[in-house]
Order: C-alpha cells, then sequence, then structure tokens
C-alpha cells in the first residue's frame, strides 16, 4: 500500500513538475521581450524557487545538520552549472529563437551522454540506444526545420546547444547524489547560492 500511494505522489509531482516547466519558456520569453534581460529572468526564478524550497528543505534537516556538509561540493556544482548556468544559457536561446527550438537544442543532452559514454568506455552503445538517438536527432532537424527558408539563429543554437551540456551535466550530478542527501535538500541547495 505505501508502494502504490508513493507512485501516487510520485507521478502528481511528476505531472506538476511537467505544467510548470512547460510554462517556462514561453513566460520568460515574454519578460524578455518586455525588456528583461536573460540574466534577470533566470534571477527572478532562481530567488523564487529558493524561497519556495527553503523551508520544505529546512524541515526535512531538522536533527540531521551535519549530513550537509557531505553534500555542500555536489550542491554547489548543482547550483552552478544545472541551475544558473543551464537556465541562463537556455534564456539566452529564447531571446534568439522560439521556446520550442531552445528547448528541443536543450534536449540534445542526453544523446551529448550516449556520445560520451561511447567515447570514455570505448563501447558502441546499443542498437536501440543508437536507433533512439538518430530518432531524437531527425526530430531536432523537424523542429528546426533546417529544410526550409527559415532562419535559424546560429548564436541562438550555440546557446541552446550549451544548454545541453550543462543539462548532461545535470544528469550526471544526479546520477552521483544517491543518499548524500534528501533529493529535495540537494535540489534546494542547488537554487539557494544560486541567486
Amino acid at each position: 500500500m505505501l508502494s502504490a500511494n508513493r507512485s501516487a505522489s510520485g507521478l502528481v509531482f511528476a505531472l506538476l513538475s511537467a505544467a510548470t516547466f512547460g510554462i517556462s519558456g514561453p513566460l520568460g520569453k515574454s519578460l524578455l521581450e518586455a525588456g528583461w534581460t536573460p540574466g534577470a529572468v533566470v534571477g527572478g526564478r532562481v530567488g523564487l524557487a529558493a524561497l519556495v524550497m527553503a523551508l520544505p528543505a529546512a524541515w526535512m534537516m531538522r536533527g540531521q545538520w551535519s549530513r550537509l556538509r557531505g553534500g555542500v561540493a555536489l550542491m554547489a556544482a548543482y547550483g552552478a552549472i544545472a541551475i544558473a548556468l543551464c537556465q541562463f544559457f537556455y534564456f539566452n536561446a529564447v531571446a534568439r529563437m522560439s521556446p520550442p527550438v531552445a528547448l528541443m537544442l536543450e534536449y540534445l543532452a542526453p544523446i551529448i551522454l550516449v556520445g560520451w559514454a561511447w567515447l570514455r568506455t570505448r563501447h558502441r552503445p546499443g542498437t536501440l540506444t543508437i536507433l533512439g538517438t538518430v530518432t531524437a536527432m531527425l526530430g531536432l532537424v523537424l523542429v528546426l526545420d533546417l529544410m526550409s527558408a527559415q532562419h535559424v539563429d546560429p548564436v541562438g543554437v550555440l546557446w541552446g546547444v550549451a544548454a545541453a551540456v550543462c543539462l548532461a551535466v545535470y544528469f550526471v550530478l544526479s546520477a552521483k547524489s544517491d543518499g548524500v542527501l534528501p533529493p529535495l535538500v540537494t535540489v534546494a541547495g542547488g537554487w539557494c547560492p544560486g541567486p
């Protein structure tokens, strides 16, 4: 019964996360069009998130504050790369292109990880992994509409790829964070140094 409750609450959190993430690009684009800089958009998002996350994280750590020492480096890397730089690069891409195109570029992160693992281990990925990678690249080409006369901003593409690299680092950091601190505390700690 406990496992079913955890699964249901996990699904609710995943849907809530997807919904709030889905509005971040259009909301950020409207702020950019209103005169905000990409840095100001990121600062506003990071500051608001830090405020929202601080109390639940503090409540989770009550009586366990000594555990924070083991996670400081992880939280700092998470805050600098996975939160601040990733968003800064993404919103610089959004400033030059539409949010869906910038997001598709950012979502090259899994492909970057597959390539990195292949180079590092010298072991070819499985056929299904390669097919998924090729499908993702074809989807990216379709979204960018590279075959039409539509202008794709090369600087915006570079910003989007930089965001993808940061997202890939986020995935690596998430894999290394198991057991160091509760996930909510790691995330909250990353949001706090971000501004």
